[in-house]
């Protein structure tokens, strides 16, 4: 009597780690984000040690980045990374945590609505940055390492941007030390960038 409230029945219960993982990678080919992570969450607490494992980690992040669940990619990434610091797919891993916050998710309409992603706060584009700095400092021939170099031509300028609009911005409040300041960063810190200009 007491166990017909409601279990849910899981068809996975007794399935391997291979089965698991391939049924989780035809959800993901499919885009089905719900189902390719409860595989491969439950692939991940089951068989915690394995290959399929490592893979499934990596994959988790991919997942819900797609599914707009940038704060559990990135928690995922930075697992995969404290667990597996050698793993062939690092270079991998830092890519995706460079696109996780290189266009901020509420700066998609940027193009729509005119505003420059300068104009935003600077947290997302620095720590994208910094994801595919390392990237290219550590796996310069990878794959990734061409697009990880366009992306920073882009945040580099974009970033000194944002010191411009700050120095503006404190220079139009009669701030002049702090103006002058930032403007110093950008000639400094961002030479060559179109933005000392």
């Amino acid at each position: 009597g007491c166990g017909a409230g409601g279990a849910k029945y899981d068809k996975t219960a007794n399935w391997s780690a291979e089965q698991l993982y391939t049924d989780a990678k035809a959800e993901l080919n499919a885009g089905n984000w719900k189902d390719a992570r409860e595989r491969l969450t439950a692939l991940e607490s089951r068989y915690p040690f394995g290959v399929y494992a490592q893979q499934a980690l990596i994959d988790l992040a991919y997942v819900n980045w797609k599914d707009g669940e940038n704060d559990q990619a990135l928690s995922a990434i930075e697992r995969f990374q404290q667990l597996y610091p050698n793993h062939t797919g690092t270079d991998y891993a830092l890519y995706l945590k460079g696109l996780l916050s290189f266009t901020p998710s509420s700066a998609f309409m940027s193009g729509l609505t005119g505003q420059d992603p300068a104009e935003r706060d600077p947290k997302g584009l620095r720590a994208s940055y910094d994801a595919f700095n390392e990237l290219i400092k550590r796996f310069p021939d990878s794959k990734y390492a061409a697009d990880a170099e366009n992306r920073i031509a882009w945040l580099v300028n974009t970033i000194a941007m944002n010191e411009v609009y700050t120095a503006r911005y404190y220079y139009q409040r009669g701030a002049y030390v702090a103006a002058a300041n930032r403007a110093q960063t950008v000639i400094t810190d961002f030479e060559g960038a179109p933005a000392t200009e």
